[in-house]
């Protein structure tokens, strides 16, 4: 008789025990989605869509030295206004925002309508380049420029609706990082 008292006892100890895990669980589980929804909402200031993706939006991909680095960070173009500037608690936020010392608080804007992304540089101590060159005014962006931010960062102009497999070679060369970064060495000592 006691060994089946012992039995039930040490039952009611298990099932005590599991329904702690499942409360336990179903805490994290809670905290994980919370989580998941804080990410969506930040990710959302930059642009970057967790829950879906539009691939027909035009965007900037980063290009990195490291081809393993390069392509990683992807930065969507919606209809409208994209500020790209300092990364911190500037007075203006920006869409997306870049660290880097050369990074002013509100560096240039993106602007996609009609089916066309133009670029104005803001700060003219802080230079925009597009595929190589220095701009100063506003330029309407084609598919597969690259355009390089504060120096440091190197993106691909990417525009589906205008994809043309043709332009993302030169002469057999992939429009990559070390393209990118050849072509402005090229113009700078060209000037």
């Amino acid at each position: 008789m006691q060994e089946i008292l012992d039995l039930l006892k040490a039952l009611k100890e298990k099932k005590l025990y599991f329904e702690n895990q499942q409360r336990d669980w179903q805490l994290k589980l809670q905290l994980a989605e919370q989580r998941v929804r804080e990410e969506a909402s930040a990710l959302k200031h930059t642009r970057v869509t967790a829950t879906s993706v539009n691939s027909k939006l035009p965007n900037l991909v980063n290009l990195n030295e490291d081809p393993q680095l390069s392509e990683i960070s992807l930065y969507f173009l919606k209809e409208g206004e994209t500020k790209v500037g300092r990364q911190g608690e500037s007075q203006q936020q920006c869409d997306i925002q870049l660290s880097g010392a050369l990074v002013s608080d509100y560096y240039c804007l993106l602007v996609h309508k009609d089916n066309q992304v133009v670029i104005t540089p803001i700060d003219k101590e802080a230079p925009t380049f597009v595929n190589g060159e220095q701009i100063v005014d506003s330029m309407t962006l084609n598919h597969v420029d690259r355009v390089i931010i504060g120096g440091d960062h190197y993106f691909r102009f990417n525009h589906p609706a205008d994809d043309d497999p043709s332009k993302r070679k030169s002469s057999g060369i992939p429009k990559d990082f070390l393209f990118a970064k050849a072509e402005t060495e090229k113009a700078q000592n060209d000037r």
